[in-house]
């Protein structure tokens, strides 16, 4: 995927990546919900799904800022700001 998406753009695959990982309807899939807790998503599926999403967005996200991620909000917050102008992309 190329900049120029917007952080709903964003959000809004997280939630479908997230549904597809956890079975559910993404209408349905609150943005505060916590993937390990909450959803059911164990450690080893959650590396793998923020894997996929950085090869989908062609970002890299490092291993210290995803020690603070747990839910699809800020999954969709910290992805979006490696898509920004500003990120050094």
């Amino acid at each position: 995927m190329i900049g120029g998406v917007t952080r709903a753009e964003v959000a809004a695959l997280v939630r479908l990546r997230a549904a597809q990982l956890t079975g559910r309807d993404p209408t349905a899939l609150p943005a505060d919900a916590s993937f390990l807790g909450e959803l059911g998503v164990d450690s080893l599926d959650f590396v793998e799904f923020v894997l996929a999403l950085e090869d989908e967005l062609g970002i890299e996200l490092p291993e210290h800022e995803m020690a603070c991620v747990s839910t699809s909000e800020q999954l969709a917050a910290l992805d979006a700001s490696k898509l920004s102008p500003d990120s050094g992309r």
